[in-house]
């Protein structure tokens, strides 16, 4: 008997250079700490229910906010 298949990801790995992409550095520029934060945040969230984030509804938009600030 096999193991039930799991959606999503426990952890997902994180370069160590991920701060010295241009992207993140131009979130950086604009937006401080706060970016980053906001950046790595949503990626935990989007590797957690699997690989996409649905943001079509206003309750989730709502919990990002807040969790997002």
């Amino acid at each position: 008997m096999g193991r039930p298949q799991k959606v999503g990801l426990d952890y997902f790995s994180h370069d160590t250079d991920l701060s010295k992409s241009d992207k993140i550095e131009e979130l950086e520029i604009l937006y401080g700490n706060d970016g980053y934060a906001v950046y790595l945040k949503l990626l935990e969230r989007i590797y957690k229910k699997g690989d996409r984030l649905d943001i079509s509804d206003a309750e989730t938009i709502q919990i990002l906010s807040r969790n997002c600030n």
